[in-house]
């Protein structure tokens, strides 16, 4: 039951976010303006291999923040749709 209402949840959280998705893009298409960025992230005093770590994961929301909030609903439209696909059981009939 619990998983029932998890992933109808999902779901709903699936299809709002695409539509604020697509609203957001709409509304930026009609203003034309470009997104504020992220500006002088620097990693500091980390080992070597978690600096190059931290440096992706910088570059990554960089890229994230110059996207704007257009591009969050989206992966957020992704993730809980994924979630939704999970519990649904959607791997058990893969696996068929």
């Amino acid at each position: 039951m619990f998983l029932q209402i998890l992933t109808i949840t999902a779901y709903a959280f699936s299809v709002v976010s695409f539509l604020l998705f697509v609203y957001l893009l709409l509304k930026q298409r009609s203003a034309a303006q470009p997104a504020a960025g992220v500006g002088g992230v620097v990693p500091q005093g980390a080992l070597s291999d978690t600096a190059k770590l931290v440096e992706a994961l910088a570059k990554l929301s960089d890229s994230f923040a110059k996207g704007g909030p257009v591009v969050m609903t989206l992966v957020s439209a992704i993730f809980f749709f994924l979630m939704a696909l999970l519990g649904s059981g959607f791997e058990a009939a893969v696996n068929k």
